[in-house]
């Protein structure tokens, strides 16, 4: 059977030990304010532990604790980044930032992330927790090239994201000015805020553990409590695939819509796995895409394969999803684009359940718009 039920208390005991596995004054924070963890690092309150639909007008704080960070340094960076990922490096300073992928030489997408930078020889790295020693190992085989050296900041900063109309003012509290753009930043010494829309109402922002306490209670002013499964539920409503730990080298960028939300440059020069991505945009025909799906009563995971009607082969794959209780999912999924035209999507975890025609193990998914054109 696909549908399972939400298990609290398991998850409940899961996180009061993750919590003893992190950072000791990040453990602190989150006690202080209620929260705790699952067991894929997202943050919660038992309180109001579901997801929810968040209206743009809504003002919502959630503390973030799916993302880790890996901190490049030294005078090389810029450098040895623009040689190492998809986008352009050359165009982050401390007033803007990027999104970005780390490939393998295959081509294939190791790692997703966002860019930012605190000063000229410091780059931050934000992915998802578990992929931040994947891609510090990665790039290892590399930047002993380079004057330049990673460092896992996992115990050094914690995300915070603010979604609301009221964001802005948050933002200028904390940090004493707004960026003025998708994708600027502002920085107040080792804390950076990345602004994640056009109109400044959604933002990131990057804390050092040490001040997060200190900060929280003007940073979250007028703002209500969200679980980190209701930010994932407006990044993939935005159509901004992550790459986790499950899904690592399983895409090229282009079928991640990378290339629609500028994550990848197609001009800045070599990296690695260019050849590939460049080859695909400009010579090959890309058959599979990223979707924004929906599936009532059904329960799946990140990298759990697709399969038609009584197919034996998967037509694709989950990249994120929020599971929504009794609601079902919403999920952005790596889609065969024949099968997408043909409407013929169809939900299963394995090839024995794609046979059946019982119900309970075959779901229809509904494809929904993406805000940009694929």
């Amino acid at each position: 059977m696909l549908t399972r039920r939400l298990q609290t208390h398991n998850i409940g005991k899961i996180s009061g030990d993750k919590l003893m596995t992190m950072n000791s004054n990040l453990t602190t924070f989150l006690q202080s304010i209620g929260a705790r963890l699952d067991e894929r690092n997202h943050c919660f309150f038992p309180s109001a532990d579901s997801p929810v639909a968040v209206e743009p007008e809504r003002n919502f704080v959630s503390p973030l604790t799916h993302y880790g960070f890996l901190s490049i340094d030294g005078p090389d960076t810029s450098q040895f980044l623009q040689g190492q990922t998809t986008c352009n490096v050359s165009q982050v300073n401390t007033h803007h930032g990027t999104r970005g992928a780390c490939c393998s030489p295959k081509g294939r997408v190791i790692s997703s992330f966002l860019l930012g930078s605190t000063h000229e020889e410091n780059f931050i790295l934000r992915m998802r927790h578990k992929l931040v020693d994947i891609t510090e190992a990665a790039l290892s085989k590399y930047i002993v090239f380079s004057k330049a050296k990673q460092t896992n900041a996992n115990d050094d900063y914690v995300a915070i994201g603010l979604s609301g109309t009221k964001s802005s003012g948050a933002i200028e509290r904390i940090f004493g000015n707004v960026p003025n753009k998708k994708l600027g930043t502002i920085i107040q010494g080792d804390n950076l805020a990345i602004q994640l829309d056009e109109e400044g109402h959604c933002f990131e922002c990057w804390l050092k553990i040490d001040t997060v306490e200190s900060l929280w209670s003007s940073l979250t002013k007028d703002f209500t409590l969200q679980g980190s499964k209701t930010w994932e539920l407006l990044t993939i409503r935005l159509g901004l695939g992550e790459i986790d730990s499950e899904t690592t080298e399983c895409f090229i960028p282009q079928m991640l819509n990378y290339h629609c939300t500028y994550a990848v440059s197609f001009t800045k020069g070599c990296y690695t796995g260019q050849e590939v991505v460049a080859r695909m945009q400009y010579k090959g025909k890309l058959k599979k895409h990223m979707y924004h799906i929906i599936v009532e009563q059904a329960w799946l995971h990140p990298g759990d394969d697709l399969y038609a009607e009584k197919g034996q082969q998967s037509i694709g794959k989950i990249v994120n999803i929020v599971n929504l209780d009794n609601r079902g999912c919403e999920a952005l999924a790596v889609i065969t684009e024949s099968y997408v035209t043909n409407d013929n999507i169809f939900i299963s975890t394995n090839k024995e359940s794609a046979d059946s025609a019982n119900e309970a193990e075959i779901r229809n998914a509904k494809i929904l718009t993406l805000p940009y054109a694929i």
